[in-house]
């Protein structure tokens, strides 16, 4: 059996990444077993203290059943081909997970003071700039989600209009900038875009959206990146389970 070596990001997060990677490649159906806690820290190389707090998280979120002197198992084929809302990743990430083909669509990069608003929430001092990216993401030509991106001007070395916007901006915050994101602190509400906006996204009037809010930040708690991406009503659900204990 080949071992998997975990090297990145929090031991045990990166544990719940690869459990549910294993829960979808490997095809397990509704009620099947997974293997126990002895046999994954054997094949990912890691302690049974660290398999058994992922897989504690994968109970927390729906997608296992722990079952007391039998083991784990699978509650849901559809827990497990879709990831859950707590899981921080990418628009792009998100989507094509989802199965569709994305297309990154810039509308607007801009140079801006910050509203007193962004300014707070990014703990700017005063006279610091951002960056506002405002893109909209399609499949096949069809707007599905539309982005507002704010952070710091001082994190880009250079031109920022030399940068390339189509990506992942949470590949360049890592890869190119070196910031490395580690969570959200998220708001969901439900939204309905101005008529001017829908027509330059491409989208009818009265177009239900869900927006995300979501100021991301660093291991340490620094706040790098405010955003909002109002996902298509029609197009996006997501599921969260809620426990009484």
């Amino acid at each position: 059996m080949v071992r998997a070596t975990i090297t990145r990001q929090s031991i045990v997060q990166q544990m719940h990444d690869a459990f549910i990677d294993l829960l979808q490649n490997e095809q397990y159906t509704a009620g099947s077993g997974i293997p126990s806690e002895l046999e994954l820290a054997e094949r990912f190389n890691v302690s049974r203290a660290t398999v058994r707090e992922a897989l504690k998280g994968l109970v927390q979120e729906g997608l296992l059943d722990c079952r007391h002197g039998k083991g784990y198992f699978v509650l849901s084929r559809e827990a497990v081909i879709h990831k859950p809302i707590t899981q921080l990743q990418s628009v792009t990430d998100l989507m094509s997970d989802m199965g569709y083909t994305v297309e990154n669509r810039v509308l607007h990069v801009r140079e801006e003071v910050p509203t007193p608003q962004v300014r707070r929430k990014l703990q700017l001092d005063e006279g610091q700039s951002v960056l506002q990216l405002e893109r909209v993401r399609c499949s096949r030509d069809e707007p599905l989600i539309y982005s507002i991106d704010l952070f710091p001007r001082a994190f880009i070395p250079g031109l920022w209009q030399d940068q390339d916007w189509t990506g992942s901006l949470l590949n360049l915050f890592d890869e190119r900038w070196q910031v490395h994101i580690a969570s959200s602190r998220t708001k969901i509400r439900a939204v309905l875009l101005s008529p001017a906006l829908c027509a330059e996204i491409g989208v009818p009037v009265h177009t239900a959206w869900l927006c995300m809010e979501q100021l991301n930040v660093t291991k340490d708690g620094r706040p790098v990146l405010f955003s909002q991406d109002y996902h298509r009503g029609e197009n996006f659900e997501f599921n969260v389970t809620r426990r009484r204990y």
